[in-house]
């Protein structure tokens, strides 16, 4: 876009303009996703995560309830006591108590785990201390016992008729749904191919190859949704026109067949509620 603002004259070739609603698509997104709700709990949500993760760092057990606001008080008081002792952790208790004051949820904080925790910035030997969890609940480890009969001997049995048809009737979708996927992608590389070749005959200014590569996209069913459709479509009409009126002579039994094959495909877009 910055290059066409320079270059007023010049426009985008189907790929560009492919690209473009396909940018102006994902900025949509991108501006529809900051207007929302949805940044502010992300960042409400990430605070609370930090909050949590320097109460456990702390090693601390979890409270029943205000985990955020009780880690919250926790971090100022630290930030506190941490400026005005220093490392001098002898007068730790004191500065603790005279920080913490009246606050009950400061009060009920086993301060012995904050001192070691700011002790061990300057003594890497002490033990980092270890948040409280809940104890694992042991695992009685039993023998593995090994299935029933064989799976060839159970396939041929007479045995579970109903689950072996849910079996066959799944393996059968799955066989049906690889082999559309591998249609589907042969049926898109031959609409890229074709697109491809529409797009070099438009610009070496070939009519006759411009049919032809537009015959071998619409053989291709793309749909509505594919944005290359309309713009074919509008290339496919006017290049008809354009060859048709500019034939030598009488048109010959290819010519017809050409234009026999428009209003096929016309007529298909018609049925279908596509314009013409």
């Amino acid at each position: 876009m910055a290059a066409l603002r320079r270059n007023p004259n010049a426009r985008l070739n189907a790929h560009g303009e492919l690209t473009k609603r396909q940018a102006e698509l994902g900025h949509g997104l991108v501006k529809a996703y900051l207007q929302s709700e949805e940044p502010a709990r992300v960042r409400k949500a990430l605070n609370a995560a930090q909050l949590r993760t320097v109460w456990h760092r702390v090693g601390l057990a979890p409270p029943e309830n205000r985990w955020e606001e009780r880690a919250a008080k926790l971090l100022d008081a630290m930030a506190v006591v941490d400026a005005t002792i220093g490392r001098n952790y002898a007068a730790f208790e004191k500065t603790w108590r005279a920080v913490t004051g009246d606050d009950r949820d400061l009060r009920a904080i086993d301060s012995s785990r904050i001192r070691t925790f700011l002790e061990l910035r300057d003594s890497p030997d002490l033990e980092r201390p270890k948040p409280l969890v809940a104890p694992m609940l042991p695992i009685a480890e039993g023998a593995i016992k090994r299935g029933g009969e064989p799976l060839r001997y159970w396939i041929f049995s007479r045995q579970n008729p109903v689950l072996k048809l849910q079996m066959a009737i799944a393996m059968l979708l799955v066989v049906v749904a690889l082999t559309m996927s591998a249609w589907h992608g042969v049926q898109m590389r031959s609409r890229d191919r074709a697109w491809a070749a529409t797009e070099r005959a438009a610009t070496a200014g070939d009519d006759f190859a411009i049919l032809t590569a537009c015959e071998q996209f619409f053989d291709t069913s793309p749909t509505d949704q594919d944005p290359r459709t309309s713009q074919a479509r509008d290339i496919y009409r006017k290049t008809l026109v354009h060859w048709f009126l500019n034939l030598s002579g009488q048109p010959d039994t290819s010519a017809l067949r050409h234009v026999q094959r428009y209003r096929q495909l016309a007529a298909n877009w018609s049925a279908n509620g596509g314009a013409q």
